[in-house]
């Protein structure tokens, strides 16, 4: 059996279909793309920018004002260069070389002049920090858990004091059993892959989006043990697919009358 590397995966989809590798629709495919869809994609990231910013001052932060922003796994620049309005400068990581050239060509084409984009590693070697919000949307389920929660506790150490996270991860899939195991084999016997891949009429070879699932007790845990508090959740997610978006504090959370400790949780 093959294990397949999900960062050399992502690289062929900037390489080879970069804004349906951020947005799974068939309009943003290389083939459909047209200047309309285009601008299509950015508003979604506008919208969600507007979102994120949002939900921070209602609920957590209400002068909320960040000087540096991070947008892990950025992709084309979808949302970091709308970003780029809420801050004085915005980094964008992705792991795919294609997809940051890209991201860079976006951001000169919408005269967006504080956005800058560098190729991402397992350590983040390109980010310094601290930044006073950090994101990612849609970036972890296509990252094995283990090594996506080792990433987190890595952003968690860019992210300044009182700063912001948010966070986006798949938590729970209603696939079958059959469906699961196909998918499962899918990850692990290229050539049962190249094969489904024929049968829904794409190219052998291209890779499988993995969608992988995370704990949210581990991830709560993990959180907890980094100093991390004021957590919210918010769900997403259609169909089979369930997701959450973690918005937290690097500011520990204590509820004040439950100081002993024999009380304490941990």
């Amino acid at each position: 059996m093959l294990e397949r590397n999900t960062d050399k995966d992502w690289k062929r989809y900037g390489s080879e279909d970069p804004y349906y590798g951020v947005v799974s629709d068939e309009k943003y495919r290389k083939e459909n793309l047209t200047p309309e869809a285009v601008r299509e994609f950015f508003r979604t990231g506008e919208e969600h920018a507007d979102y994120v910013m949002g939900q921070i001052r209602r609920h957590q932060a209400p002068d909320f004002a960040p000087r540096r922003i991070l947008d892990f796994g950025c992709g084309v620049g979808r949302c970091a260069i709308p970003f780029a309005r809420h801050g004085e400068s915005v980094l964008g990581l992705d792991v795919s070389e294609a997809m940051i050239e890209e991201a860079r060509r976006n951001a000169e084409t919408l005269g967006v002049g504080n956005a800058t984009f560098a190729v991402s590693d397992n350590t983040l070697s390109a980010a310094q920090g601290p930044f006073d919000l950090i994101h990612s949307f849609i970036v972890f389920q296509h990252i094995p858990a283990r090594k996506g929660e080792e990433l987190v506790r890595r952003l968690i150490g860019l992210l300044s004091e009182d700063g912001v996270a948010v966070l986006h991860f798949l938590y729970h899939s209603e696939l079958s059993r059959v469906q699961a195991a196909l998918r499962w084999l899918r990850k692990r016997v290229a050539p049962l892959h190249w094969a489904a891949n024929i049968a829904y009429g794409k190219p052998w070879r291209f890779p499988l989006m993995e969608k992988n699932a995370y704990s949210l007790n581990r991830l709560f845990l993990l959180l907890r043990r980094a100093g991390c508090g004021e957590t919210m959740v918010r769900f997403e997610g259609l169909g089979t697919m369930h997701g959450a978006v973690l918005f937290f504090r690097k500011k520990p959370d204590r509820i004040p009358y439950n100081e002993s400790e024999g009380n304490q949780a941990d």
